[in-house]
């Protein structure tokens, strides 16, 4: 395809990083990735809730996986349904920003942001809140916790996004026939980074995303 990157959605293989170092190793231009932490959509649908313990905890945990794995430095359980082994190839230099989350559902949003009224700020140690729904404050925590992990354990950091799409943007679909089309907005500019750090919006105009580096 003569790519320079690709986006990879969740964790893979251990096969996959080991394939990835290898064929870097021996490459003129190398193999760059922009890497997804994917959430558990199962648990979206039965606790319709973000900031739920279940829910927030196992994402802000998938994401220090995801970032020992990318390390090499973890063994990851199997089980069904998840890519797991043992991962050994440290190809942290490859990847060149996380994505996090998915198309988030409207209505998960919505309920989320009526569950918790009150949690309209987060101040974190790379990450703040201005103006923010309590969903943009759960984005916002947990890119901080990625942020705050990775530098901690690795002394690295590297662009960060957060994963939106056409049913939740900021912009308004006069057309569009569906009603959850614009139901709510998940907002990603009301996410201030502080300085030392690089925050990027995935950024959807249609369904073709864009990385903006701010």
């Amino acid at each position: 395809m003569n790519a320079n990157s690709i986006r990879v959605y969740t964790r893979l293989m251990p096969e996959f990083y080991e394939a990835l170092y290898e064929y870097n190793q021996k490459a003129k231009t190398p193999l760059y990735v922009f890497h997804g932490v994917w959430l558990n959509e199962e648990d979206i649908i039965k606790y319709m809730d973000a900031h739920n313990s279940k829910i927030k905890e196992t994402f802000i945990e998938e994401t220090k996986k995801m970032i020992n794995i990318i390390h090499g430095n973890i063994n990851v359980e199997k089980e069904k349904g998840y890519a797991g082994g043992v991962y050994t190839k440290d190809v942290s230099k490859y990847v060149i920003g996380w994505i996090l989350g998915i198309e988030w559902d409207p209505e998960f949003v919505v309920e989320t942001n009526n569950k918790n009224k009150e949690k309209i700020r987060y101040d974190g140690q790379y990450l703040y809140t201005q103006d923010a729904s309590p969903f943009e404050v759960f984005l916002c925590e947990v890119a901080d916790e990625c942020i705050k992990y990775e530098t901690e354990k690795y002394g690295m950091q590297r662009p960060l996004a957060l994963s939106n799409w056409v049913t939740t943007d900021m912009l308004e679909h006069p057309n569009e026939p569906l009603e959850k089309e614009d139901m709510v907005t998940v907002n990603p500019e009301h996410i201030k980074r502080r300085v030392h750090f690089y925050l990027a919006y995935l950024h959807p105009i249609t369904y073709i995303h864009i990385i903006l580096i701010l």
